[in-house]
């Protein structure tokens, strides 16, 4: 679509559902800032955490000399959409008395992988050229680029905070193989700093925050709960405190937050006992199905382990998966 105007550009990205947007091209990248970013980040004890950053580092930090068809990136901030169906409902909510597990609410909405792609995909339909959209699903640096992209601010949890949404907003990228114009009006026409009050730090239930703008992510629930695979330590369970998936602690705390999603808290021993075919077909099209059924069951495990040591043998005859029975022997 040459010759598309940069109020036209904008106008795209609003009607797609965009809450504010900006154009990278080629020359705006400086390889060797992201390479400094990410070598320090992986030096503060976080190596091996995410596994696309220790593989796939080149393409990070180099985005467009490994996609030569690239000619431009948009980078789009968008808020989540509300399911107010969502199958994780479906999962037996605790009542009192029982050992309850929590699902971070962000996880209620619908996937913003979802919501994300959908949004690109319309804009990419209308421009007509090649692109590739990236959702948190390709090594693509997302908050650097939109920093670069005069998105928001980092905020002092390491999340991109933007005007009207604090830190409860997305990213999405998408590739172009035509060169757009800027339009130099944010949408969001209001201050975007982060006030630096510390409140994210103080409130981190685990203190992962270190209070200038990184994170151990070791320590972070979020990573613990949906990304770290294998079996738990003892400590690593307790660190969950009760954590099923996700953590939304450090954004729903932020003075800037503007929606405050309560966690759901469902039944861990109905989660533990369920059916992986069946907990697989409830969580399917949620965030929880990027994380999977074994380290949901193993979380389950750790919190009943945690609250209730003595469940621990009845837990173990119960699951024939390595990473949860050696998650369970750690309070054997």
């Amino acid at each position: 679509m040459s010759g598309l105007s940069a109020a036209d550009f904008k106008e795209l990205c609003i009607e797609a559902g965009a809450s504010d947007y900006g154009l990278l091209y080629p020359e705006d990248i400086d390889t060797s800032y992201l390479k400094k970013r990410y070598s320090a980040w992986l030096r503060s004890g976080n190596e091996g955490t995410v596994q696309y950053i220790d593989n796939r580092l080149d393409i990070l930090c180099d985005p467009f000399g490994t996609r030569p068809q690239a000619r431009c990136a948009l980078v789009i901030a968008f808020p989540a959409k509300e399911d107010s169906n969502s199958p994780l409902l479906e999962l037996l909510p605790a009542k009192p008395g029982a050992i309850a597990a929590s699902i971070a609410g962000y996880a209620m909405e619908e996937d913003y992988h979802i919501t994300g792609q959908r949004i690109l995909e319309r804009i990419s339909s209308r421009l007509g050229v090649w692109s590739e959209p990236c959702v948190d699903a390709k090594p693509v640096p997302e908050k650097e680029f939109a920093l670069l992209a005069k998105i928001g601010e980092r905020g002092l949890n390491t999340l991109t905070r933007l005007p009207g949404l604090g830190c409860q907003m997305y990213l999405g990228i998408l590739f172009l193989g035509e060169r757009f114009p800027q339009n130099p009006a944010k949408i969001a026409d209001v201050p975007d700093k982060c006030c630096g009050c510390g409140c994210c730090i103080r409130q981190c239930p685990n203190g992962a925050l270190d209070g200038k703008g990184s994170i151990n992510v070791r320590k972070c629930r979020s990573w613990l709960s949906g990304q770290k695979r294998g079996p738990l330590t003892k400590e690593e369970q307790l660190a969950l405190q009760g954590t099923l998936f996700g953590c939304s602690v450090c954004s729903n705390c932020c003075p800037d937050a503007t929606v405050h999603i309560q966690d759901y808290l469902v039944d861990a021993m109905d989660v533990f006992r369920m059916q992986t075919a069946q907990l697989r077909r409830i969580i399917k099209g949620t965030a929880l199905e990027h994380s999977g059924t074994t380290l949901l069951k193993r979380n389950a495990a750790a919190i009943l382990c945690s609250q209730s040591p003595a469940l621990a043998p009845q837990l173990l005859a119960m699951t024939d998966s390595p990473a949860i029975q050696d998650s369970i022997k750690a309070w054997l």
